[in-house]
Parts: C-alpha cells; sequence; structure tokens
C-alpha cells in the first residue's frame, strides 16, 4: 500500500467504532454499485420455501447448544 492510502487507513482507524462502520460499508458497497434487482424477492421465495419445508417435517432442526457444542468439540479436536 503506498502512502497515502496507507495514511487514511491510519487516519480511519481513530475515528469511533460508528464511523468507522460507517466508511467500511461506504467501501464495500462501492464494489458493487449496481445491486441485483431480483435479490430480494429471490431470498424472500427461499425462505418461504425453506420454512415450508420446516412446517412439513421435511427438515431435522438441531438446537442451537447441540451445535455450538459439535463445534467446540470440532475446534478442540
Amino acid at each position: 500500500m503506498n502512502t497515502q492510502p496507507q495514511d487514511l487507513l491510519s487516519a480511519a482507524l481513530t475515528l469511533p467504532e460508528i464511523e468507522r462502520a460507517n466508511i467500511a460499508g461506504s467501501l464495500l458497497r462501492s464494489l458493487d454499485p449496481s445491486p441485483d434487482p431480483t435479490a430480494d424477492e429471490a431470498w424472500a421465495a427461499e425462505i418461504k420455501r425453506r420454512v415450508e419445508s420446516i412446517d412439513r417435517g421435511e427438515v431435522e432442526l438441531t438446537p442451537w447448544n447441540d451445535v455450538m457444542s459439535a463445534m467446540r468439540d470440532r475446534r478442540n479436536g
């Protein structure tokens, strides 16, 4: 990284958390300026499909504590 971006980053890191989050969000949005106009509709359809499969009993749900315990076991080998 050359001096100017490094200086900008150093200055940004001194800002309060909310201001850093706003800057980060703006930078991320600038990488994909044209969001997919069908994304919200597609996500809504996917959520509906998943909820319906749960309601029909097609999906085995796992309690959160069991998931976390399994992850800890995997991490600890």
